[in-house]
């Protein structure tokens, strides 16, 4: 049976496809007229995660891609796992980091004369992967203070289960609890020295 439209669904069909083919012509004019050069006032981001930040030169390969790429903002992790991918009293150093390398401050210091913006990524609740757990480290908080990692309903630490436990709960790793207290504190100084420290 043919379908029958009324006059009200016509206008209706003939009213959207004329503001569709509107849309369409602006959004072709738009792509058409598109400048590559970098806008006034434009930010152009890209997220840098800790395992580009571990050298000198891997540092320096991220500034070169940013310039070559037009990113004018880097988002740069320097919290991961519960360890610091920056100078720290407080916080253990990310494993891997070049000897007598202040990861952030480097960054920082390459990527502003390029007019590269450097913005803290920090982790703050997740701790702890798979990774973190195999290599052990004695002065991590997987160590230092497991009472401060979350739990499931059942009582049992984050920190106890396995990949496949990590992956059928469709988390990346184990997660500190709020922080109350010394570990609290604890944080508020990290954020405090970060954001003294460095300019």
């Amino acid at each position: 049976m043919p379908i029958s439209f009324s006059r009200f669904s016509m206008a209706a069909i003939l009213t959207t496809s004329l503001a569709a083919s509107f849309h369409c012509n602006n959004y072709r004019k738009a792509l058409n007229s598109y400048n590559d050069a970098l806008p006034e006032n434009e930010i152009r981001a890209l997220r840098v995660v800790r395992n580009e930040l571990k050298t000198r030169e891997s540092i320096r390969s991220v500034i070169r891609v940013m310039k070559r790429n037009g990113f004018n903002v880097a988002i740069v992790q320097i919290r991961g796992r519960g360890d610091a991918v920056y100078s720290s009293r407080l916080i253990n150093p990310a494993p891997g980091i070049e000897p007598g390398l202040d990861p952030l401050q480097e960054f920082i210091e390459l990527a502003t004369p390029e007019g590269i913006e450097v913005h803290a990524w920090v982790n703050v609740f997740l701790a702890a992967d798979h990774h973190t757990l195999r290599r052990n480290d004695p002065e991590h908080l997987i160590n230092t203070r497991r009472d401060c990692f979350l739990k499931d309903r059942q009582g049992r630490s984050m920190l106890d289960y396995t990949r496949n436990d990590l992956k059928e709960a469709n988390v990346e790793g184990a997660f500190l609890v709020y922080p109350g207290g010394y570990f609290q504190r604890k944080q508020k100084d990290t954020v405090f020295m970060k954001s003294s420290h460095y300019q």
